[in-house]
């Protein structure tokens, strides 16, 4: 008798409850990322999208899941023509994870992603831009274009018809890609299904320049090749040399090296090289600024957009001549 009123252990039971918070406090939510391709395809139609469904509900009962990561391509959206949006496809998707009780992280891809053969490339339009001046593409030395993604020169020229005769920039066109989506999308992100903006901001979605491409052109520990030869570029650097006022590093002359060179093998990079000269500290300034400012400018645009929501930038850390030349973004923005 003397057990059956006997009173609770208080001192048990509140370690129990401060063991279970502390869990809940350290939890980190898990998601997984959705495949590249066939998810939501270039038609905008889903062809697995029941196959999507089941695989997403036994990984919420089995792995415990919290939600997904999705890449709303740019180049599946706003196909066919500027301003055109087809966002059918990620309705459909958004709907049936909402459905499952899941979180989506949406990541604004503007970029082409190719593997084993499946690609999803940019805007239909943007490639016939691309046709009739390459330039719109970040360009190595030997003038190979890389048309994964648009080049930063390009930001804030009109080069793009908005369909009624008005051109556009690279920066407007992100930035009305990503408006259409808070209009559209507009009772997942005020519900919290969408919890997370990712904004992508160069190839494969990360703020950097392509000098590291995944072909036969460069092997590890290769130095990589400056991508600043398309015209924009080029003229910007000029113009920042005769802001400057002294004479400009000879960006076709100077012996960089290759995609595959070591440090040692060039006169730019090797120890004491043209890289710590005026001229070498000059251009590897206005190199990395480009890419700040870059990322800056579709980041205050994705700011003025989803006021409110969380909005992740993807960015590698970056260190030359001791300066992190990435920081001031990633202590602005992350």
């Amino acid at each position: 008798m003397s057990e059956l009123c006997s009173f609770p252990d208080f001192r048990r039971i509140m370690e129990d409850i401060n063991r279970k918070e502390k869990l809940f406090l350290n939890y980190v939510p898990v998601y997984i990322v959705l495949p590249l391709f066939g998810i939501v395809a270039k038609d905008n139609k889903h062809a697995e999208l029941e196959t999507t469904g089941r695989n997403l509900k036994r990984l919420k009962e089995e792995a415990c899941i919290d939600g997904v990561m999705v890449d709303v391509w740019w180049g599946v959206v706003e196909s066919e023509a500027p301003k055109v949006y087809n966002w059918t496809g990620y309705k459909e998707l958004f709907k049936m994870i909402k459905r499952l009780e899941l979180k989506i992280h949406a990541l604004m891809s503007f970029h082409k992603s190719s593997q084993k053969r499946k690609t999803t490339s940019l805007p239909s339009w943007v490639v016939q831009v691309g046709k009739d001046n390459p330039d719109i593409y970040y360009t190595d030395r030997k003038g190979f274009r890389n048309d994964e993604c648009l080049s930063l020169g390009i930001d804030n020229e009109p080069l793009f018809d908005d369909g009624s005769g008005t051109k556009r920039t690279a920066i407007q066109i992100y930035s009305d890609y990503m408006s259409s989506f808070k209009e559209n999308m507009a009772e997942f992100l005020e519900d919290g299904v969408v919890g997370a903006i990712e904004v992508g901001l160069g190839p494969n979605g990360e703020l950097c320049y392509p000098s590291f491409p995944l072909d036969q052109r460069w092997r590890y520990p290769g130095i990589g090749e400056f991508q600043c030869y398309d015209k924009y570029l080029k003229k910007d650097y000029e113009n920042a040399e005769k802001k400057a006022g002294h004479s400009m590093l000879d960006l076709s002359k100077e012996k960089f090296g290759d995609y595959k060179s070591n440090p040692d093998e060039t006169t730019f990079f090797k120890e004491n090289g043209t890289y710590n000269t005026e001229k070498g500290k000059f251009f590897l300034e206005w190199y990395s600024n480009k890419l700040i400012l870059h990322g800056d400018q579709i980041l205050r645009e994705a700011n003025k957009i989803f006021t409110g929501l969380k909005i992740d930038l993807v960015a590698k850390d970056y260190n030359s001549l001791g300066k992190k030349v990435y920081l001031e973004v990633e202590n602005k923005y992350i």
